[in-house]
């Protein structure tokens, strides 16, 4: 990951898994592209706690809704952390409980938002509800 964003103003977006409530933030960074780049993001990554297949088909499903809305994608990107290594790294690990361990969701990110320019984490939120573009772009 470190490769990949050095030299850009990133946001990192981290959300439980794809497909699920945490995730339904993401189409508002679809619909605000054009003013964060005004704020200088070069990048948007989302990733979660799944493999590459699931989160291409998310991907490839998002990607269908904007352009159904007449909206392209030109900064969205998507990752998978299958092994929860970028997770644990960040400190970002989703606190195990009785539900989670039901529906079989285990060592999940917590939602949140990492702006980090050019190198140096410069805004970190962890709170779902307040992730999506719009809240962000406040900030």
């Amino acid at each position: 990951m470190v490769e990949y964003i050095q030299g850009q103003s990133v946001l990192i977006l981290g959300v439980t898994a794809a497909f699920t409530d945490s995730a339904g933030i993401i189409p508002t960074y679809f619909s605000h592209q054009a003013g964060l780049k005004q704020l200088g993001i070069d990048n948007v990554i989302i990733y979660s706690v799944n493999d590459s297949a699931v989160v291409g088909i998310w991907n490839k499903k998002l990607v269908e809704e904007a352009a159904a809305a007449g909206i392209t994608n030109s900064l969205l990107t998507f990752f998978g952390d299958p092994s929860g290594a970028f997770t644990k790294a960040c400190g970002m690990e989703l606190d195990q409980t009785p539900e989670l361990t039901h529906m079989g969701l285990f060592g999940r990110c917590k939602p949140f938002a990492l702006y980090i320019d050019k190198g140096v984490v410069r805004n970190v939120e962890v709170d779902g509800t307040k992730l999506s573009a719009p809240f962000l772009m406040q900030r």
